[in-house]
């Protein structure tokens, strides 16, 4: 049986990706700053499950990089 959780997670990741970027340009285009949080959080959570997909490929040192990355965004949102 094929394994269906790393084409989810690639899928997946596309798809937060290309949300992130196209709320970056909504916001680069209309000067709407007020959006930044959830462009910041989108961002984190791209970086969380770009972590999780280096860490099922035995990349741990890149997934924790990452994992690290993908917290300190999440602090900067919340303070």
């Amino acid at each position: 049986m094929k394994d269906r959780g790393g084409s989810l997670i690639k899928v997946l990741r596309i798809v937060l990706s290309a949300v992130t970027v196209g709320l970056s340009v909504f916001v680069l285009v209309t000067d709407r700053f007020e959006l930044m949080p959830y462009l910041m959080f989108g961002l984190g959570t791209v970086m969380f499950v770009t972590g999780i997909a280096e860490w099922k490929g035995n990349r741990k040192e890149n997934a924790a990089m990452l994992m690290v990355t993908s917290a300190f965004v999440y602090t900067v949102i919340l303070f």
